[in-house]
């Protein structure tokens, strides 16, 4: 017998499972060979290439569908990168929804030989900025890395369904691991709303200090959101003009006004010029893409709670007065109550309506407010000090987009 029954043993399990219906699989060869290479820099990145870096590349090769004699040429291409090849693989992947992709398996290649060296995270990191994948971005890919290293798959479950990144480009990583995708969006609804709502919270531009200060976004917001508008055959560029099939409030959005440009060839947005975005339909978008129906939840996601609108509960004593959360603020007096909004105005006796923790009235708060309601300037007189004044939900945020909200000084 000239060959050992336990080298062929270790040589089989040693043989690489493939990622099913891996997204560069539908790229041409000469895209796929590309990818490849980029990773190829990442693997040498540390100036030694691990055999735990060769199998992950042989699981991608085979996961491709190319020859495993591929490896050879992504292993002598490491040791002598050209020129040439670099550029082409930043021009093929540049801006392109699948650098995504090849975030998240850079970063795979850095962690197979269970340690991770400065060089390679410095590598990784220029990478991704000449792809022109936004910080956020980056740091959401390297957020579902680490939920997928670690199995937490109740945390992971946010990126697979959410406009963040583009869930397409990372479905094979669940059938790899046997994740029943439907079984973990339905154990994940409640979750995955939270979690979405504080990242994008963190993610929101600071808000300055002042009264009137109006809503704000940026690129790291807004790109994705619409880029995954785009991705889901929801949204139409036409001369840089961007429009929403089904959504006529939304109109006709200038891309270069927000500082985007369209690549019609990779079919994606992308952010030539960095700036604050205040477009109302924009803001008008996200918060129907949280699905947030609470004007307080929307003032304190935009303003990351520095900002906050007054509630109210009915008084424990007495149905005819409300108790405030904050002091009545006549530089924005408004009152969320019963999932209701409302403005206060000033009356004859204003002076003992503002600035005030409690209002008073001879209504019964407990039965529907509809239409205007009379403010008593204390609980026992009924002169009047003011109004409260029922407004629709598209009213106070009219306000709010248009007129600015008062910022605490202390953010």
């Amino acid at each position: 017998m000239d060959f050992d029954i336990l080298d062929v043993i270790e040589d089989a399990t040693k043989e690489a499972d493939a990622f099913e219906n891996h997204p560069v699989r539908e790229l041409n060869m000469e895209e796929q060979v590309l990818y490849l290479n980029g990773l190829a820099l990442v693997m040498n990145a540390d100036g030694h290439i691990d055999d735990s870096e060769k199998e992950y590349t042989r699981i991608l090769i085979k996961s491709i569908g190319l020859d495993e004699s591929s490896l050879d040429d992504m292993v002598n291409f490491a040791n002598a990168p050209d020129k040439d090849t670099v550029q082409a693989f930043f021009r093929t992947f540049r801006r392109r929804p699948i650098a995504q992709l090849f975030l998240f398996d850079a970063l795979m290649m850095t962690r197979r030989d269970g340690k991770v060296e400065d060089k390679e995270v410095a590598v990784v990191n220029k990478i991704a900025d000449q792809l022109e994948i936004l910080k956020g971005t980056q740091q959401d890919i390297f957020d579902l890395f680490c939920h997928i290293k670690n199995r937490n798959w109740q945390e992971s479950a946010l990126y697979f369904s959410s406009h963040l990144l583009n869930p397409e480009h990372f479905k094979h990583l669940l059938a790899y691991h046997e994740v029943e995708f439907d079984e973990l969006m339905t154990e994940t609804t409640d979750i995955r709303r939270i979690r979405l709502l504080d990242v994008l919270k963190n993610k929101m531009p600071k808000a300055e200090a002042g009264e009137n200060v109006k809503p704000k976004l940026d690129a790291e917001i807004v790109l994705p959101m619409l880029q995954a508008e785009v991705d889901r055959g929801n949204a139409l560029v036409v001369n840089n003009q961007l429009t929403i099939k089904d959504d006529n409030s939304f109109g006709e959005l200038d891309l270069a006004s927000i500082g985007f440009e369209w690549d019609k060839e990779s079919v994606s947005l992308y952010c030539s010029q960095q700036q604050d975005i205040t477009n109302s339909a924009i803001i008008k978008k996200l918060i129907s893409v949280l699905e947030v129906d609470s004007v307080a939840d929307m003032i304190d996601i935009l303003y990351q709670g520095a900002a906050k609108i007054t509630k109210a509960s009915i008084n424990a004593d007495s149905n005819s007065t409300l108790e405030l959360t904050a002091n009545a603020n006549e530089s924005f007096p408004y009152i969320e109550f019963n999932n209701k909004y409302y403005v206060l105005s000033g009356g004859k006796h204003s002076g003992y309506l503002w600035n005030k923790s409690k209002i008073f009235s001879g209504e019964n708060f407990l039965e529907e407010i509809k239409g205007q309601v009379s403010l008593w300037y204390h609980a026992s007189y009924s002169d009047n000090a003011g109004y409260l004044v029922e407004m629709s939900k598209d009213e106070i945020l009219d306000v709010i987009f248009n007129e600015g909200v008062p910022v605490c000084s202390n953010t």
